[in-house]
């Protein structure tokens, strides 16, 4: 003659099906279901609602017991995005705990390409829509200069170029006489 004995789990506000679980008598009560509730992480099953001991696989029940779920409010985390020097329409992000960054916006900067945004204003780690915050943090768009000559082969026609140089722009107008005066050929 087989004994059981039922495992009843309340979840306080969480999700789970099914919530019964029948334990052979002097059997060990095995894996544990893992209920879910937005906005909070599983903390685990007690045999009192405010009180008692943890249970874990391990635990034999030796009569039909209750076991009820506790939880841990999860935390938000405030991404501050800094656009070095440049401009991005999204000022900052909410991210709740375990979640990923997500799509970064792209920040424009004249004369500049963005090479990413990076937990530092000059070096740091590359932040990608994976990253999963731990904390409240800043992160930093990176550039690259953006130089370019436009011309046509003959110089008959006037040339525009733009020279991006640290943290000045400047746009110099030059016909084929003033490039070779300053040994450009």
């Amino acid at each position: 003659n087989t004994q059981f004995h039922t495992v009843s789990f309340i979840t306080n506000g969480g999700h789970l099906y099914p919530n019964i679980k029948n334990v052979l008598e002097n059997d060990q009560i095995g894996d544990l279901p893992t209920p879910t509730r937005t906005g909070y992480a599983f903390a685990g099953w007690y045999t009192g609602l405010t009180d008692g001991e943890q249970v874990d696989a391990t635990y034999i029940p030796t009569q039909n017991i209750t076991l009820y779920a506790r939880w841990r409010k999860l935390s938000d985390y405030i991404v501050t995005f800094n656009p070095n020097e440049g401009e991005v329409g999204l000022k900052w992000i909410k991210i709740q705990e375990n979640e990923e960054i997500g799509t970064l916006p792209t920040p424009t900067r004249e004369n500049s390409v963005f090479t990413g945004w990076y937990t530092g204003m000059t070096d740091g780690i590359l932040i990608e829509d994976t990253y999963i915050p731990t904390a409240d943090m800043t992160i930093y768009a990176h550039w690259k200069d953006n130089k370019t000559i436009n011309y046509n082969n003959d110089f008959s026609m006037e040339e525009y170029m733009t020279i991006a140089q640290d943290k000045f722009s400047e746009i110099v107008r030059a016909d084929k006489e003033s490039l070779e005066r300053n040994g450009i050929k």
